[in-house]
């Protein structure tokens, strides 16, 4: 791909150079753009109504009718205000992280009574300024981050209908926008299936690695063993020389310690900055440890309650984690397989904040082969998941390098420094 026979300077040092042939103005003189007031209650005495809401605007780039809209009512005058037409743009006009705004979709059909709804931006197209380009326009990253830089707040960071209406936009012309458009439709959508095809591949690993581990821990490594029943619900048959046993028998479960905000770094500053592990893993470092030996620590509280990790010292295991001590006829890193296994999230109780206890996971009955099989198990799951990982690992990078690749592209796509016009 060539960059275009003549440029000229866009006067902004952000932008560089554009294709000669472009216009570059402000977003307001070839959009209109509203900011909905449109919140989500039925009202009585008012019109019932679909709202495209926050969540509708920021996991999908699309708007059409496979969405599940919310119901809701408006006014007469809202609906003649913020009903959505094929070819509007809407943005996440604002969010809880300033990197993390003006999220564009494009709304590609009519769909009857839908409108914008609260915490976003409408912008219809006018003039000179197609609305599909408009949308690959505020998806590129070099044009987005004006939006960034604008956006303000402390907790929550907003983008006023100023500082939105007075952004730049490139205008080619209207047929070399339906032809940029055109093209970016295309090779994005080939990027995303290769994308979605490896994600899928992905997946696919991790089922693989987990039915391997699944099968070496309950049930050994011997495919002719004598099995026995467990009366274990989640653990079927296991060996029948494997004793069953509650894990409280064999290990103490205490909660992490709690940590000062103040004391813990995003990145580490010195040779003595430890990890700081909470229920995901690391979650910043800290020059203090809590730990002397290897242990195993799991998520207590959050969607991903249940997390096992095996944590070697020096590091701190903060109270959103629990600790595993005093471990006996159980080798640390068997456990940990066993405990990934069980699936402790289920334990979690329903509330709007998942939590998990020490004393409940305590209770649970589990396998305990002989010590011998167990670094057998131990052994064949690290030589058995090392390929796996690895190629795990390999797949991630390429869908890594083909978001950048896809990022990239869109953005010299719409800011004009290589030319499609004849690809």
């Amino acid at each position: 791909m060539n960059p275009y026979p003549e440029y000229k300077n866009s006067g902004l040092s952000w932008l560089g150079k554009v294709p000669k042939h472009w216009e570059i103005e402000k977003l307001k003189f070839n959009a209109r753009v509203r900011f909905s007031n449109v919140n989500k209650k039925t009202e009585e005495g008012e019109i019932p109504v679909k709202l495209c809401n926050y969540v509708d605007v920021y996991y999908n780039s699309v708007i059409g009718p496979d969405i599940e809209f919310m119901e809701a009512s408006a006014s007469l005058e809202e609906i003649k205000k913020f009903q959505l037409r094929a070819g509007d743009v809407l943005i996440t006009k604002d969010s809880e992280e300033w990197t993390d705004i003006a999220v564009p979709a494009h709304v590609v059909i009519d769909i009857q009574n839908l409108l914008c709804g609260y915490h976003l931006a409408q912008i219809r197209s006018e003039n000179r300024l197609r609305g599909d380009f408009l949308f690959w326009l505020l998806s590129s990253n070099q044009i987005n981050y004006q939006f960034k830089i604008e956006a303000s707040g402390v907790t929550r960071y907003g983008l006023s209908n100023h500082a939105l209406s007075n952004s730049i936009v490139l205008l080619p012309p209207v047929e070399e926008q339906k032809r940029l458009t055109d093209f970016l439709k295309t090779k994005t959508a080939q990027i995303d299936d290769i994308i979605s095809k490896k994600e899928k591949m992905v997946e696919l690993l991790k089922e693989e690695r987990a039915a391997i581990i699944n099968q070496a821990v309950t049930k050994g490594l011997d495919p002719k063993v004598e099995l026995k029943d467990s009366g274990i619900p989640w653990l079927s048959k296991i060996p029948k020389h494997w004793e069953k046993v509650p894990l409280k028998w064999n290990l103490q479960i205490v909660s992490g310690d709690s940590l000062a905000i103040e004391s813990v770094l995003s990145e580490p500053v010195g040779q003595n900055d430890i990890p700081v592990i909470g229920g995901n893993g690391v979650m910043g470092y800290t020059n203090t440890s809590n730990i002397t030996s290897p242990t195993v620590v799991v998520g207590r509280v959050g969607a991903l309650c249940g997390n096992v990790h095996y944590i070697e010292p020096a590091a701190w295991i903060t109270d959103n984690a629990l600790r595993v001590k005093n471990v006996t006829k159980y080798s640390l890193k068997y456990l940990v397989l066993l405990l990934a296994t069980m699936d402790l999230n289920k334990l979690a109780n329903q509330n709007a904040q998942p939590l998990i206890t020490g004393t409940l996971v305590k209770k649970q009955v589990a396998p305990l082969p002989p010590l011998e099989e167990q670094t057998q198990i131990i052994s064949y799951v690290s030589q058995q998941t090392g390929q796996i990982d690895a190629q795990i690992l390999r797949e991630k990078k390429s869908i890594d390098l083909l978001r950048d690749y896809r990022a990239a592209l869109i953005s010299e796509v719409v800011t004009g420094k290589i030319d499609v016009r004849g690809i």
